[in-house]
């Protein structure tokens, strides 16, 4: 069996295939204009569906395009973006002289604002 970072390489392929196409719907753009932005073969989606990853290149543009990470197209995370290493950097200052149960209250409070967005249906 091949294995394709850690889980069945098909069920990677669909997940590339899946992530692609709801980012095409959420960015109202079909998916053989991306390709050609991306200046990525119009079977290039087509191939994908039928279980054959593209070349790194054509992800990083595809990852690019959509100004999402080339690990979140490839189904290795569920976060499409990281932090930068300022956002990281200016969050660890700011939370340096905070105590355990200061930052946990932090981040029950970032779950909450989550949660209200997922639940008003809107995205980030």
């Amino acid at each position: 069996m091949c294995i394709f970072f850690g889980c069945d390489f098909m069920e990677n392929v669909q997940i590339t295939a899946q992530r692609i196409k709801e980012l095409c719907d959420k960015h109202n753009v079909s998916i053989n204009k991306m390709l050609q932005e991306c200046n990525a073969g119009t079977r290039t989606y087509h191939n994908i569906l039928s279980g054959s990853i593209p070349s790194a290149d054509k992800i990083l543009k595809i990852a690019e395009f959509f100004g999402v990470s080339t690990d979140y197209l490839l189904g290795k995370t569920d976060i499409p973006v990281f932090a930068t290493p300022e956002q990281t950097d200016n969050f660890t200052e700011e939370s340096a002289d905070l105590t355990p149960e200061e930052r946990d209250k932090i981040i029950e409070y970032m779950k909450f604002l989550k949660s209200q967005r997922e639940e008003k249906g809107e995205t980030k």
